[in-house]
């Protein structure tokens, strides 16, 4: 998914993470996002992510006001997920999604 943001946006962002084209269950899983500049530098992003249906997959990403720059777009962004087995997937599998940024 491609995502357009305004700078200092902080309405939540809704995202919901798919396996083979079915909503991945995050019941007893840990979900952290990993954000990055696009020079590769981390994104240093304030705001608060919680999974807020785990049946289906959904993260809500609630940002800080500070957290999307229109001079440091684009993001790169992906999700990091720790069953409760301990083994650890990524959301994207492939490239990571590209955030965009405007003024």
């Amino acid at each position: 998914m491609a995502l357009n943001i305004v700078a200092g946006q902080t309405a939540p962002i809704v995202y919901q993470l798919f396996a083979d084209g079915v909503a991945y269950p995050l019941t007893g899983c840990t979900v952290e996002m990993d954000a990055l500049r696009q020079t590769g530098a981390t994104a240093g992003w304030t705001g608060t992510l919680a999974v807020t249906d785990a049946a289906n997959g959904e993260v809500t990403y609630s940002p800080a006001a500070s957290d999307f720059v229109a001079d440091a777009s684009k993001y790169l962004v992906r999700f990091k997920v720790t069953r409760a087995d301990a083994k650890i997937e990524y959301f994207p599998t492939g490239s990571r999604e590209v955030w965009t940024v405007r003024a």
